[in-house]
Protein backbone atom coordinates (compact mmCIF):
# COMPACT_ATOMS: atom_id res chain seq x y z
CA UNK A 1 0.00 0.00 0.00
CA UNK A 2 1.01 3.44 -0.42
CA UNK A 3 2.46 6.02 1.97
CA UNK A 4 0.33 9.02 2.44
CA UNK A 5 2.88 11.40 0.42
CA UNK A 6 2.73 9.13 -2.38
CA UNK A 7 -0.75 8.86 -3.19
CA UNK A 8 -2.18 12.16 -4.10
CA UNK A 9 -4.76 11.92 -7.17
CA UNK A 10 -5.85 14.66 -8.71
CA UNK A 11 -9.26 16.05 -7.74
CA UNK A 12 -10.98 14.95 -11.08
CA UNK A 13 -10.29 10.96 -9.98
CA UNK A 14 -12.08 12.13 -6.50
CA UNK A 15 -14.82 13.24 -8.27
CA UNK A 16 -14.97 10.19 -10.71
CA UNK A 17 -14.90 8.42 -7.54
CA UNK A 18 -17.99 9.97 -5.96
CA UNK A 19 -19.55 9.69 -9.00
CA UNK A 20 -18.70 5.65 -9.86
CA UNK A 21 -19.51 5.02 -6.62
CA UNK A 22 -23.20 6.35 -6.59
CA UNK A 23 -23.73 4.83 -10.28
CA UNK A 24 -22.67 0.99 -8.33
CA UNK A 25 -25.01 1.89 -5.51
CA UNK A 26 -28.04 2.10 -7.50
CA UNK A 27 -26.82 -0.55 -10.62
CA UNK A 28 -26.45 -2.74 -7.33
CA UNK A 29 -30.09 -1.94 -5.97
CA UNK A 30 -31.70 -2.70 -9.54
CA UNK A 31 -29.66 -5.74 -9.79
CA UNK A 32 -30.81 -6.91 -6.02
CA UNK A 33 -34.51 -7.38 -7.15
CA UNK A 34 -33.43 -9.37 -10.22
CA UNK A 35 -31.58 -11.63 -7.82
CA UNK A 36 -33.82 -11.94 -5.76
CA UNK A 37 -36.97 -12.17 -7.43
CA UNK A 38 -37.10 -15.93 -8.57
CA UNK A 39 -36.62 -17.32 -4.90
CA UNK A 40 -38.81 -15.06 -3.08
CA UNK A 41 -41.11 -13.60 -5.79
CA UNK A 42 -41.68 -9.84 -6.74
CA UNK A 43 -43.96 -8.82 -3.93
CA UNK A 44 -43.71 -5.54 -2.01
CA UNK A 45 -41.95 -7.47 1.20
CA UNK A 46 -38.59 -8.65 -1.39
CA UNK A 47 -38.72 -4.77 -2.36
CA UNK A 48 -38.97 -3.79 1.46
CA UNK A 49 -36.59 -6.02 2.48
CA UNK A 50 -34.18 -4.95 0.06
CA UNK A 51 -34.64 -1.16 0.43
CA UNK A 52 -34.07 -1.60 3.61
CA UNK A 53 -31.30 -3.48 4.06
CA UNK A 54 -29.44 -1.13 1.31
CA UNK A 55 -30.54 1.67 3.47
CA UNK A 56 -29.15 0.43 6.62
CA UNK A 57 -25.90 -0.37 4.99
CA UNK A 58 -25.67 3.00 3.69
CA UNK A 59 -26.02 4.25 6.96
CA UNK A 60 -23.74 2.89 8.24
CA UNK A 61 -21.40 3.61 5.61
CA UNK A 62 -21.99 7.23 6.00
CA UNK A 63 -21.32 7.18 9.92
CA UNK A 64 -18.14 4.97 9.79
CA UNK A 65 -16.66 6.52 6.50
CA UNK A 66 -16.98 10.08 8.48
CA UNK A 67 -15.77 8.62 11.88
CA UNK A 68 -13.09 6.77 10.43
CA UNK A 69 -12.21 9.95 7.99
CA UNK A 70 -11.67 12.22 10.75
CA UNK A 71 -9.34 9.77 12.57
CA UNK A 72 -7.07 9.18 9.47
CA UNK A 73 -7.71 11.39 6.62
CA UNK A 74 -5.87 9.48 3.83
CA UNK A 75 -7.52 8.87 0.89
CA UNK A 76 -5.76 5.55 0.34
CA UNK A 77 -8.14 4.16 3.12
CA UNK A 78 -10.99 5.58 0.41
CA UNK A 79 -9.28 3.59 -2.51
CA UNK A 80 -8.51 0.65 0.14
CA UNK A 81 -12.45 0.27 0.34
CA UNK A 82 -13.16 0.82 -3.43
CA UNK A 83 -10.65 -2.35 -3.49
CA UNK A 84 -12.93 -4.30 -1.15
CA UNK A 85 -16.04 -4.17 -2.30
CA UNK A 86 -14.73 -5.12 -5.37
CA UNK A 87 -13.32 -8.24 -4.24
CA UNK A 88 -17.09 -8.73 -2.51
CA UNK A 89 -19.03 -7.79 -5.79
CA UNK A 90 -16.55 -11.18 -7.17
CA UNK A 91 -17.50 -13.01 -4.23
CA UNK A 92 -20.99 -12.55 -5.13
CA UNK A 93 -20.58 -13.23 -8.64
CA UNK A 94 -19.15 -16.41 -7.88
CA UNK A 95 -21.75 -17.81 -4.61
CA UNK A 96 -25.02 -15.60 -5.10
CA UNK A 97 -26.92 -18.61 -6.01
CA UNK A 98 -25.57 -21.09 -3.67
CA UNK A 99 -26.55 -18.65 -1.10
CA UNK A 100 -29.83 -17.79 -2.05
CA UNK A 101 -30.60 -22.05 -3.05
CA UNK A 102 -29.94 -21.94 0.90
CA UNK A 103 -31.70 -19.40 2.02
CA UNK A 104 -35.36 -19.99 0.00
CA UNK A 105 -36.04 -22.44 2.95
CA UNK A 106 -36.61 -19.33 4.94
CA UNK A 107 -39.87 -17.43 4.63
CA UNK A 108 -40.36 -15.03 2.12
CA UNK A 109 -39.66 -12.04 4.58
CA UNK A 110 -36.54 -12.95 6.88
CA UNK A 111 -35.18 -14.85 3.59
CA UNK A 112 -35.14 -11.82 1.62
CA UNK A 113 -33.87 -9.90 4.52
CA UNK A 114 -30.76 -12.01 4.92
CA UNK A 115 -30.21 -12.52 1.30
CA UNK A 116 -30.34 -9.15 0.98
CA UNK A 117 -27.75 -8.77 4.01
CA UNK A 118 -25.34 -11.19 2.67
CA UNK A 119 -25.34 -10.12 -0.67
CA UNK A 120 -25.33 -6.10 -0.53
CA UNK A 121 -25.00 -4.87 3.18
CA UNK A 122 -20.85 -5.40 2.85
CA UNK A 123 -20.48 -3.73 -0.02
CA UNK A 124 -22.62 -0.86 0.22
CA UNK A 125 -20.97 -0.13 3.60
CA UNK A 126 -17.91 0.17 1.38
CA UNK A 127 -19.36 2.23 -1.09
CA UNK A 128 -21.41 4.57 1.34
CA UNK A 129 -18.26 5.57 2.82
CA UNK A 130 -17.33 7.16 0.10
CA UNK A 131 -18.95 10.90 0.36
CA UNK A 132 -18.15 11.82 4.03
CA UNK A 133 -14.68 10.50 3.22
CA UNK A 134 -14.39 12.57 0.01
CA UNK A 135 -16.16 15.62 1.77
CA UNK A 136 -13.11 15.50 4.50
CA UNK A 137 -9.79 14.87 1.83
CA UNK A 138 -11.53 17.75 -0.35
CA UNK A 139 -13.10 20.28 1.80
CA UNK A 140 -10.73 23.10 3.39
CA UNK A 141 -12.19 25.64 6.09
CA UNK A 142 -14.30 27.51 4.24
CA UNK A 143 -15.40 25.21 1.61
CA UNK A 144 -17.02 22.34 3.72
CA UNK A 145 -20.47 23.21 2.52
CA UNK A 146 -19.41 23.56 -1.49
CA UNK A 147 -17.37 20.73 -1.26
CA UNK A 148 -20.34 18.82 0.11
CA UNK A 149 -22.61 20.14 -2.29
CA UNK A 150 -20.66 19.15 -5.16
CA UNK A 151 -19.88 15.74 -3.56
CA UNK A 152 -23.73 14.67 -3.21
CA UNK A 153 -24.05 16.32 -6.30
CA UNK A 154 -22.35 14.20 -8.44
CA UNK A 155 -23.24 11.21 -6.67
CA UNK A 156 -26.55 11.94 -6.99
CA UNK A 157 -25.92 12.02 -10.58
CA UNK A 158 -23.88 8.72 -10.88
CA UNK A 159 -27.12 7.35 -8.83
CA UNK A 160 -29.96 8.59 -11.41
CA UNK A 161 -27.50 7.43 -14.55
CA UNK A 162 -27.16 4.00 -12.51
CA UNK A 163 -30.62 3.87 -12.46
CA UNK A 164 -31.49 4.17 -16.29
CA UNK A 165 -28.76 2.83 -17.64
CA UNK A 166 -29.19 -0.70 -15.49
CA UNK A 167 -33.22 -0.69 -15.87
CA UNK A 168 -33.28 -0.14 -19.40
CA UNK A 169 -29.82 -0.90 -20.98
CA UNK A 170 -27.69 -3.45 -19.12
CA UNK A 171 -29.86 -5.63 -17.93
CA UNK A 172 -31.88 -5.87 -21.08
CA UNK A 173 -29.17 -6.29 -23.15
CA UNK A 174 -26.42 -7.53 -20.93
CA UNK A 175 -28.26 -9.42 -18.30
CA UNK A 176 -27.74 -9.50 -14.58
CA UNK A 177 -24.72 -11.72 -14.53
CA UNK A 178 -22.42 -9.89 -17.00
CA UNK A 179 -24.09 -6.56 -15.74
CA UNK A 180 -22.64 -7.42 -12.17
CA UNK A 181 -19.45 -8.26 -14.35
CA UNK A 182 -19.72 -4.62 -16.16
CA UNK A 183 -19.78 -2.84 -12.03
CA UNK A 184 -16.83 -4.71 -11.53
CA UNK A 185 -14.80 -3.64 -14.17
CA UNK A 186 -15.84 0.07 -13.64
CA UNK A 187 -14.85 -0.41 -9.74
CA UNK A 188 -11.29 -2.24 -10.88
CA UNK A 189 -11.20 0.55 -13.55
CA UNK A 190 -11.16 3.75 -10.61
CA UNK A 191 -8.93 1.91 -8.50
CA UNK A 192 -6.39 1.72 -11.40
CA UNK A 193 -6.71 5.10 -12.44
CA UNK A 194 -6.36 6.08 -8.57
CA UNK A 195 -2.77 3.49 -8.75
CA UNK A 196 -1.16 5.28 -11.76
CA UNK A 197 2.31 4.63 -11.71
CA UNK A 198 2.31 2.11 -8.54
CA UNK A 199 3.08 -1.13 -9.58
CA UNK A 200 1.15 -2.98 -7.12
CA UNK A 201 -1.89 -1.53 -7.13
CA UNK A 202 -2.04 -1.34 -10.75
CA UNK A 203 -0.96 -5.09 -10.60
CA UNK A 204 -4.17 -5.95 -7.70
CA UNK A 205 -6.63 -3.39 -9.85
CA UNK A 206 -5.32 -5.45 -13.11
CA UNK A 207 -5.89 -8.99 -11.31
CA UNK A 208 -9.29 -7.76 -10.72
CA UNK A 209 -9.88 -7.08 -14.01
CA UNK A 210 -8.75 -11.08 -14.94
CA UNK A 211 -10.95 -12.18 -12.27
CA UNK A 212 -14.06 -10.51 -13.81
CA UNK A 213 -13.42 -11.63 -17.11
CA UNK A 214 -12.84 -14.83 -16.22
CA UNK A 215 -15.92 -15.28 -13.99
CA UNK A 216 -17.82 -18.61 -15.21
CA UNK A 217 -21.16 -17.11 -15.40
CA UNK A 218 -24.31 -18.38 -15.30
CA UNK A 219 -24.53 -22.25 -16.10
CA UNK A 220 -26.77 -23.65 -18.85
CA UNK A 221 -28.23 -27.14 -17.87
CA UNK A 222 -28.31 -29.34 -20.95
CA UNK A 223 -31.59 -28.99 -21.03
CA UNK A 224 -32.07 -25.54 -21.72
CA UNK A 225 -32.36 -25.33 -25.32
CA UNK A 226 -32.05 -21.26 -25.20
CA UNK A 227 -31.60 -18.58 -22.57
CA UNK A 228 -31.82 -14.76 -22.58
CA UNK A 229 -33.04 -12.00 -20.40
CA UNK A 230 -35.02 -8.97 -20.97
CA UNK A 231 -36.58 -5.85 -18.76
CA UNK A 232 -38.75 -8.29 -17.41
CA UNK A 233 -37.53 -11.72 -17.06
CA UNK A 234 -35.05 -14.42 -17.23
CA UNK A 235 -36.32 -16.45 -19.87
CA UNK A 236 -35.53 -20.27 -20.31
CA UNK A 237 -36.65 -22.98 -23.10
CA UNK A 238 -36.45 -26.12 -22.18
CA UNK A 239 -36.20 -29.04 -24.62
CA UNK A 240 -36.87 -32.70 -24.11
CA UNK A 241 -36.52 -34.68 -27.40
CA UNK A 242 -39.87 -32.64 -28.97
CA UNK A 243 -41.23 -31.02 -26.35
CA UNK A 244 -40.51 -27.29 -25.23
CA UNK A 245 -41.61 -25.41 -22.02
CA UNK A 246 -40.72 -21.81 -21.13
CA UNK A 247 -39.32 -21.11 -17.75
CA UNK A 248 -39.22 -17.78 -16.16
CA UNK A 249 -36.60 -15.89 -13.75
CA UNK A 250 -35.58 -19.59 -13.00
CA UNK A 251 -38.85 -21.03 -11.89
CA UNK A 252 -39.67 -25.12 -11.80
CA UNK A 253 -43.30 -24.54 -13.38
CA UNK A 254 -43.98 -23.91 -17.55
CA UNK A 255 -45.54 -20.73 -18.44
CA UNK A 256 -45.91 -22.33 -22.06
CA UNK A 257 -45.50 -25.45 -23.47
CA UNK A 258 -45.40 -26.77 -26.92
CA UNK A 259 -45.37 -30.46 -27.87
CA UNK A 260 -44.31 -30.89 -31.87
CA UNK A 261 -47.32 -31.81 -33.67
CA UNK A 262 -49.50 -31.84 -30.89
CA UNK A 263 -52.48 -29.46 -29.91
CA UNK A 264 -52.78 -30.87 -26.18
CA UNK A 265 -50.05 -30.01 -23.88
CA UNK A 266 -51.04 -32.52 -20.76
CA UNK A 267 -51.09 -29.78 -18.03
CA UNK A 268 -53.85 -26.95 -17.30
CA UNK A 269 -53.77 -25.42 -20.65
CA UNK A 270 -55.89 -27.95 -21.92
CA UNK A 271 -58.82 -27.27 -19.33
CA UNK A 272 -58.69 -23.51 -20.17
CA UNK A 273 -60.54 -24.94 -23.44
CA UNK A 274 -63.47 -25.36 -21.31
CA UNK A 275 -63.96 -21.25 -21.12
CA UNK A 276 -65.40 -20.80 -24.48
CA UNK A 277 -67.78 -23.77 -23.47
CA UNK A 278 -69.34 -21.55 -20.92
CA UNK A 279 -70.84 -18.87 -23.00
CA UNK A 280 -71.24 -18.24 -26.93
CA UNK A 281 -67.99 -16.75 -26.97
CA UNK A 282 -67.14 -14.83 -30.22
CA UNK A 283 -63.98 -13.13 -28.92
CA UNK A 284 -61.48 -13.68 -26.38
CA UNK A 285 -58.83 -11.25 -24.11
CA UNK A 286 -55.95 -13.37 -23.05
CA UNK A 287 -53.77 -11.25 -20.58
CA UNK A 288 -49.85 -13.03 -20.16
CA UNK A 289 -50.15 -14.62 -23.01
CA UNK A 290 -46.59 -16.28 -22.67
CA UNK A 291 -45.00 -18.25 -26.26
CA UNK A 292 -48.71 -18.35 -27.28
CA UNK A 293 -49.96 -21.83 -25.84
CA UNK A 294 -53.21 -20.69 -25.75
CA UNK A 295 -53.39 -18.96 -28.39
CA UNK A 296 -52.78 -22.05 -30.72
CA UNK A 297 -55.22 -24.31 -28.23
CA UNK A 298 -57.78 -21.51 -28.53
CA UNK A 299 -57.11 -21.01 -32.34
CA UNK A 300 -56.79 -24.68 -33.55
CA UNK A 301 -60.34 -25.47 -31.40
CA UNK A 302 -62.34 -22.76 -32.07
CA UNK A 303 -61.06 -21.16 -35.23
CA UNK A 304 -63.79 -18.64 -35.51
CA UNK A 305 -62.95 -17.03 -32.32
CA UNK A 306 -61.62 -13.47 -32.31
CA UNK A 307 -58.40 -13.78 -29.71
CA UNK A 308 -56.69 -10.07 -28.63
CA UNK A 309 -53.80 -11.30 -26.42
CA UNK A 310 -51.60 -8.82 -24.15
CA UNK A 311 -48.10 -9.61 -23.24
CA UNK A 312 -45.62 -7.33 -21.28
CA UNK A 313 -42.49 -9.28 -22.80
CA UNK A 314 -41.07 -8.90 -26.28
CA UNK A 315 -38.68 -11.09 -25.96
CA UNK A 316 -41.33 -13.96 -24.79
CA UNK A 317 -43.02 -13.07 -27.50
CA UNK A 318 -39.84 -13.96 -29.91
CA UNK A 319 -39.19 -17.20 -28.25
CA UNK A 320 -42.52 -18.07 -28.89
CA UNK A 321 -42.07 -17.74 -32.86
CA UNK A 322 -38.59 -19.49 -32.49
CA UNK A 323 -39.64 -22.84 -30.42
CA UNK A 324 -43.79 -22.90 -29.68
CA UNK A 325 -45.08 -22.31 -32.90
CA UNK A 326 -46.63 -19.14 -32.38
CA UNK A 327 -49.63 -18.67 -34.45
CA UNK A 328 -50.62 -16.59 -37.18
CA UNK A 329 -54.20 -15.86 -38.00
CA UNK A 330 -56.02 -13.07 -39.33
CA UNK A 331 -58.63 -13.96 -36.09
CA UNK A 332 -55.40 -13.14 -33.78
CA UNK A 333 -54.69 -9.17 -32.29
CA UNK A 334 -50.97 -8.84 -30.36
CA UNK A 335 -50.92 -6.06 -27.93
CA UNK A 336 -47.28 -5.95 -26.46
CA UNK A 337 -48.11 -3.80 -23.09
CA UNK A 338 -48.93 -4.30 -19.35
CA UNK A 339 -52.44 -6.21 -18.64
CA UNK A 340 -53.84 -3.64 -16.59
CA UNK A 341 -52.88 -0.56 -18.92
CA UNK A 342 -54.47 -2.35 -21.11
CA UNK A 343 -57.54 -2.95 -19.56
CA UNK A 344 -57.72 0.85 -18.81
CA UNK A 345 -57.95 1.77 -22.07
CA UNK A 346 -59.64 -1.04 -24.27
CA UNK A 347 -63.35 0.24 -25.21
CA UNK A 348 -63.72 -3.70 -26.13
CA UNK A 349 -65.98 -6.30 -24.79
CA UNK A 350 -65.20 -9.76 -24.25
CA UNK A 351 -67.17 -13.12 -23.71
CA UNK A 352 -64.06 -14.69 -22.24
CA UNK A 353 -61.40 -13.03 -20.52
CA UNK A 354 -58.44 -15.28 -19.69
CA UNK A 355 -55.39 -14.57 -17.15
CA UNK A 356 -52.13 -16.18 -16.69
CA UNK A 357 -49.90 -13.34 -15.26
CA UNK A 358 -47.68 -15.81 -12.92
CA UNK A 359 -43.81 -15.71 -13.85
CA UNK A 360 -41.68 -17.56 -12.07
CA UNK A 361 -42.53 -17.83 -8.31
CA UNK A 362 -45.85 -18.38 -6.29
CA UNK A 363 -47.30 -14.17 -6.90
CA UNK A 364 -48.56 -12.48 -9.25
CA UNK A 365 -47.87 -8.49 -10.11
CA UNK A 366 -50.13 -6.94 -6.92
CA UNK A 367 -52.00 -4.86 -8.89
CA UNK A 368 -53.13 -7.75 -10.98
CA UNK A 369 -54.51 -9.14 -8.08
CA UNK A 370 -56.81 -7.19 -6.29
CA UNK A 371 -60.44 -5.63 -5.94
CA UNK A 372 -59.99 -2.49 -8.17
CA UNK A 373 -58.61 -4.74 -11.05
CA UNK A 374 -61.09 -7.31 -10.51
CA UNK A 375 -63.32 -4.98 -10.96
CA UNK A 376 -61.92 -3.52 -14.43
CA UNK A 377 -61.84 -6.75 -15.93
CA UNK A 378 -65.52 -7.21 -15.02
CA UNK A 379 -66.22 -4.73 -16.63
CA UNK A 380 -64.98 -5.45 -20.09
CA UNK A 381 -66.83 -8.68 -19.91
CA UNK A 382 -70.46 -8.95 -22.17
CA UNK A 383 -73.06 -9.49 -20.44
CA UNK A 384 -73.13 -14.17 -20.24
CA UNK A 385 -69.39 -13.52 -19.98
CA UNK A 386 -67.28 -15.21 -18.07
CA UNK A 387 -63.40 -14.45 -16.32
CA UNK A 388 -60.81 -17.31 -16.15
CA UNK A 389 -57.91 -17.38 -14.42
CA UNK A 390 -54.69 -19.40 -13.22
CA UNK A 391 -53.67 -19.83 -10.17
CA UNK A 392 -50.46 -21.48 -8.40
CA UNK A 393 -51.17 -23.05 -4.99
CA UNK A 394 -49.42 -24.11 -2.42
CA UNK A 395 -51.16 -26.97 -0.64
CA UNK A 396 -49.50 -26.20 2.77
CA UNK A 397 -49.50 -22.46 2.33
CA UNK A 398 -52.53 -21.46 0.39
CA UNK A 399 -52.98 -18.31 2.31
CA UNK A 400 -52.19 -16.04 -1.28
CA UNK A 401 -54.88 -18.39 -3.63
CA UNK A 402 -57.72 -18.25 -0.88
CA UNK A 403 -57.32 -14.65 -0.48
CA UNK A 404 -57.19 -14.19 -4.47
CA UNK A 405 -60.43 -16.19 -4.28
CA UNK A 406 -62.11 -14.18 -1.63
CA UNK A 407 -60.87 -10.75 -3.53
CA UNK A 408 -62.51 -12.43 -6.81
CA UNK A 409 -65.97 -13.00 -4.95
CA UNK A 410 -66.47 -9.60 -3.80
CA UNK A 411 -66.60 -8.50 -7.48
CA UNK A 412 -68.03 -11.61 -9.31
CA UNK A 413 -71.09 -13.12 -8.06
CA UNK A 414 -70.15 -16.61 -8.31
CA UNK A 415 -66.55 -18.02 -8.13
CA UNK A 416 -65.83 -21.80 -9.31
CA UNK A 417 -62.40 -23.56 -9.06
CA UNK A 418 -60.93 -26.65 -11.06
CA UNK A 419 -58.19 -28.21 -8.22
CA UNK A 420 -55.36 -29.21 -10.75
CA UNK A 421 -53.16 -30.13 -7.84
CA UNK A 422 -50.59 -27.12 -8.22
CA UNK A 423 -52.61 -25.12 -10.06
CA UNK A 424 -56.44 -23.92 -9.37
CA UNK A 425 -58.28 -22.51 -12.17
CA UNK A 426 -60.76 -20.10 -11.56
CA UNK A 427 -63.51 -20.00 -13.18
CA UNK A 428 -66.23 -16.54 -12.65
CA UNK A 429 -69.67 -15.62 -14.46
CA UNK A 430 -70.46 -11.86 -15.12
CA UNK A 431 -73.99 -13.32 -14.29
CA UNK A 432 -75.50 -15.56 -11.16
CA UNK A 433 -74.45 -18.90 -12.55
CA UNK A 434 -75.77 -22.00 -10.02
CA UNK A 435 -73.34 -24.88 -9.53
CA UNK A 436 -76.13 -27.33 -10.92
CA UNK A 437 -76.35 -25.06 -14.33
CA UNK A 438 -72.42 -24.68 -14.88
CA UNK A 439 -72.16 -28.52 -14.28
CA UNK A 440 -75.24 -29.39 -16.62
CA UNK A 441 -73.09 -26.86 -19.39
CA UNK A 442 -69.77 -29.44 -18.94
CA UNK A 443 -72.39 -32.36 -19.25
CA UNK A 444 -73.60 -31.50 -22.58
CA UNK A 445 -70.16 -30.44 -24.46
CA UNK A 446 -71.03 -30.66 -27.92
CA UNK A 447 -67.36 -30.59 -29.14
CA UNK A 448 -66.47 -34.13 -29.04
CA UNK A 449 -62.69 -33.85 -28.41
CA UNK A 450 -63.58 -31.54 -25.28
CA UNK A 451 -66.08 -34.11 -23.96
CA UNK A 452 -62.84 -35.94 -22.14
CA UNK A 453 -61.58 -32.59 -20.35
CA UNK A 454 -65.53 -31.18 -19.46
CA UNK A 455 -65.83 -34.55 -17.51
CA UNK A 456 -62.67 -34.17 -15.39
CA UNK A 457 -63.50 -30.76 -14.98
CA UNK A 458 -66.87 -32.03 -13.75
CA UNK A 459 -65.06 -34.37 -11.44
CA UNK A 460 -62.99 -31.71 -9.40
CA UNK A 461 -64.98 -28.19 -9.89
CA UNK A 462 -66.44 -27.14 -6.73
CA UNK A 463 -68.39 -23.55 -5.70
CA UNK A 464 -65.80 -21.74 -3.53
CA UNK A 465 -66.29 -19.82 -0.30
CA UNK A 466 -64.74 -17.59 1.72
CA UNK A 467 -62.00 -18.43 3.94
CA UNK A 468 -62.28 -17.07 7.31
CA UNK A 469 -58.35 -15.94 7.31
CA UNK A 470 -58.29 -14.85 3.82
CA UNK A 471 -57.62 -11.38 2.88
CA UNK A 472 -59.52 -8.84 0.12
CA UNK A 473 -56.49 -7.34 -1.63
CA UNK A 474 -57.34 -4.08 -2.83
CA UNK A 475 -54.97 -1.26 -4.79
Amino acid sequence: MFSKKQFNPPLVFWFATAFTSGFVILSLEMLGFRFLAPYFGYSTYVWGSLLGVIMAALSAGYYFGGVLADRKPEGILALNAILFANGYLIFIALFYKAILDNLIVSDIIWGSILASSFLFGPPMVLLGMMSPFLIRLLAQENTVGSIAGKIFAISTGGSILGTFLTSFVLIPELGSFKTLVALILALAILYISGSLNRGWNLATGGGFIVLALLLPGNKIGAEIAYQTESAYNLIQVKKEKNFYTLALNGGKRAHSSYNKGFVSTGSYFDFMLIGPTLTQSKNLLILGAGAGTSIRQFLKNFPNLQVDAVEIDRKIIAVGEKFFDWPHSPNLKIFVEDARPFLNKASKFYDLIEIDTFAGGPFIPFYLSTKEFFVKVKEKLSPNGWMMMNVITGKKSPLFSDSLGKTVQTVFPNLYILDLGGNLLFFAPKRHIELAELKLILENVAFSHLKNLAGLALERIYKSSPKKNALVFTD
